[in-house]
C-alpha cells in the first residue's frame, strides 16, 4: 500500500511491523482516507424520486446515469441491488462505531455535512429499507436468494439493532420484525456451516470460503 501526502511517497508497511509509533501514522495515513470514502459513498444512496422500493444504492454512475434519463420503473430498479444495498448500510454502520468508538477521529475529520447526511441515510434506511419483508430484502429483479446477500442482511441488521441511535428511532413493531427475521436467517446458516463444514452460496452447491468467511 502507498500514501502519497505532500509532494511524497511513504510506503506502508503493515506486515510485521511492530514499532508502536508507525503503526499509529499507518493508522493515520488509513484514517484521512475513511471520510472520502464515506461521503461517496452516501452520494450512491437513493433517497429521493427515483427510490420506488425495493433497493435503495446505485451500482454504479453509469447505472444512475441512465437510470435517471428514463421514464422505465423497471431500469431503474435494475439499477440498484439488493447485495450493494446491503453491503453499503453494513460499511456505513460500521462506520457510526467507529465514530462512536473514537471520538477525535468525528471531530477532526467528519464535518457537519457528512454527519447529517449520514444519520439522514441511515435513519431512512432503518425506518423505511429495513423493515421490509425479508424476500423483498434478500432479492431484486437482478438477485436472487443467496447466502452472501444473507450474510451482509444479518451482518447489518446486528449493526442497526446495536446502535441506540439509530434503533430508537424505529417503531417497537419495527425492531421486533427486524429482530425476528435476523433470527429467521441465522438459524439456516448456522445449520448449513454446522452441517456442511461451510456456507455455500445456494443449498445445491458447493461450499465457498468466501462465502463462509462473510
Amino acid at each position: 500500500m502507498v500514501h502519497k501526502d505532500a509532494g511524497h511517497d511513504s510506503r506502508i508497511q503493515l506486515a510485521g511491523n511492530r514499532d508502536p509509533v508507525r503503526l499509529d501514522s499507518q493508522i493515520a495515513a488509513v484514517e484521512r482516507w475513511i471520510p472520502t470514502a464515506a461521503t461517496a459513498l452516501l452520494d450512491f444512496y437513493d433517497d429521493g424520486v427515483f427510490a420506488e422500493g425495493g433497493a435503495r444504492f446505485w451500482r454504479s454512475n453509469i447505472e444512475r446515469r441512465q437510470a435517471q434519463n428514463s421514464s422505465d420503473v423497471n431500469q431503474r430498479r435494475k439499477a440498484k441491488g439488493a447485495t450493494s444495498t446491503t453491503r453499503s448500510l453494513f460499511a456505513l454502520l460500521l462506520l457510526v462505531r467507529l465514530l462512536e468508538q473514537e471520538p477525535e477521529l468525528r471531530e477532526t475529520l467528519w464535518t457537519a455535512p457528512a454527519s447529517d447526511r449520514l444519520k439522514q441515510v441511515l435513519t431512512h434506511a432503518a425506518t423505511h429499507y429495513f423493515p421490509q419483508a425479508l424476500v423483498d430484502l434478500r432479492t431484486n429483479s437482478e438477485n436472487y436468494e443467496n447466502r452472501f446477500t444473507d450474510a451482509h442482511i444479518l451482518s447489518a441488521f446486528a449493526l442497526l439493532l446495536q446502535s441506540p441511535a439509530l434503533s430508537d428511532c424505529l417503531f417497537p413493531e419495527q425492531r421486533i420484525q427486524i429482530s425476528e427475521e435476523a433470527c429467521g436467517l441465522a438459524r439456516p446458516i448456522r445449520a448449513q456451516v454446522e452441517a456442511n463444514g461451510g456456507a455455500a452460496l445456494r443449498t445445491d452447491e458447493r461450499v465457498h470460503d468466501f462465502v463462509t468467511l462473510h
